[in-house]
């Protein structure tokens, strides 16, 4: 099973998402709520601890690599600012809702905008 990006749907199996590399919202419910508000994504949504975000999402400058050359995200950065283009109308293909369901091969928690756990019966 492939990753995809919560923004704009791109799945690693893709042909398409060779360069791509996928990242976790950040675990800080400050720093959480900063990068949904930049993805355009409603505070009071209710997200699966393992949303991913891709590449695509965060500026050249945000990555650094190592020797392997895998691609990891700088301490301190943010994703482009989506709002701007949400606000022209323009089709980020957000979900402004998420229904986050357990899977055999995931954890049943889920994580709210502020970062408290959030238990699905």
């Amino acid at each position: 099973m492939g990753r995809s990006c919560y923004v704009c749907k791109i799945n690693s199996n893709n042909p398409e998402s060779v360069d791509i590399s996928y990242h976790r919202l950040p675990a800080d419910p400050a720093k959480r709520l900063i990068w949904m508000s930049l993805l355009g994504i409603d505070s009071q949504t209710i997200l699966n601890k393992e949303i991913r975000i891709c590449s695509k999402h965060f500026r050249d400058e945000g990555f650094k690599y190592d020797l392997a050359g895998r691609r990891f995200l700088n301490d301190g950065a943010d994703p482009i600012n989506v709002r701007p283009l949400l606000d022209e109308g323009e089709d980020v293909s957000t979900d402004s809702t998420v229904t986050v369901s357990p899977s055999k091969e995931s954890s049943s928690e889920s994580y709210s905008a502020q970062g408290s756990p959030v238990r699905k019966w």
